[in-house]
C-alpha cells in the first residue's frame, strides 16, 4: 500500500505508514512494521497542513468493531451469511434494507486491531489469501451478556478482521450490547445488534 494518498500522509514515532483510504473528515491507515509498543505520536500530514500531534497507545492488539452511528446508537457492522446487512429495518432501510439476525444463525463481523495472524502479515501488504488469528479461539464475542461461539476469526483485507460468530439460540427478540475480547483486552465502544426471530 503507498504511504500517501493525494498528498494525505501519516506518520507514528517518524515512521510512514500504509494509508488506505482519506476523506475530507478520515484517514485509513495501518501502523508501520516496527513500531514500538507504548506510548507514541501520531500525525497527519495533508495539503492544508499538518496536524497537531497525538499522543497514542502502541497495543499488539486493541480490538474494535465497525459501526455506523444512526439514531443515538452505535449500530454494529454486521452481515448475513449471504452478505445482506444486518439491521433495524426502520433504522438502515437500504438499499439493500437491513434485516435483523436470528437466533442461532452464523452471521460475520467486521474490525479492526484483533491482533497478530498466522502467518503474520507485513503492514503495507495486501493479502494474497486471508489469515487467521494466531489463535483464533482465543477470542471471545458475546451478545447480550451471552458467549457466541466463534466459527472463524482473521484479516480478510489488509488491516480488516472478519469475526464469524454463532449467535446463542435462546435469544428474545431485542436489541443486544455486542463485545469481543482478545489478548486480555475488550472492545470499548458500545455496539449493538438487532436479534429477531
Amino acid at each position: 500500500m503507498p504511504v500517501s494518498l493525494d498528498g494525505t500522509s501519516v506518520e507514528i514515532d517518524g515512521v510512514a505508514a500504509p494509508v488506505c483510504y482519506i476523506s475530507p473528515s478520515q484517514v485509513n491507515f495501518q501502523v508501520p512494521e516496527g513500531i514500538t509498543e507504548g506510548a507514541g505520536v501520531l500525525q497527519v500530514f495533508a495539503a492544508a497542513g499538518p496536524s497537531p500531534p497525538i499522543a497514542v497507545t502502541i497495543d499488539d492488539a486493541q480490538p474494535a468493531f465497525f459501526y455506523l452511528p444512526l439514531n443515538g446508537r452505535n449500530w454494529l457492522r454486521a452481515q448475513h451469511a449471504d452478505y445482506s446487512p444486518i439491521g433495524q429495518p426502520d433504522v438502515m432501510p437500504g438499499p439493500p434494507p437491513a434485516t435483523p439476525a436470528r437466533p442461532g444463525e452464523t452471521i460475520l463481523l467486521w474490525g479492526s486491531g484483533f491482533g497478530q495472524t498466522s502467518p503474520p502479515i507485513v503492514p503495507g501488504l495486501l493479502l494474497a489469501a486471508p489469515a487467521p488469528l494466531a489463535d483464533e479461539y482465543g477470542i471471545t464475542v458475546t451478545i447480550g451478556g451471552e458467549v457466541a461461539q466463534v466459527q472463524y476469526a482473521g484479516m480478510a483485507i489488509a488491516g480488516v478482521y472478519q469475526i464469524n460468530v454463532t449467535l446463542p439460540g435462546d435469544l428474545a427478540d431485542g436489541i443486544y450490547d455486542v463485545t469481543a475480547a482478545v489478548g486480555g483486552l475488550q472492545t470499548k465502544m458500545e455496539t449493538v445488534l438487532p436479534v429477531q426471530r
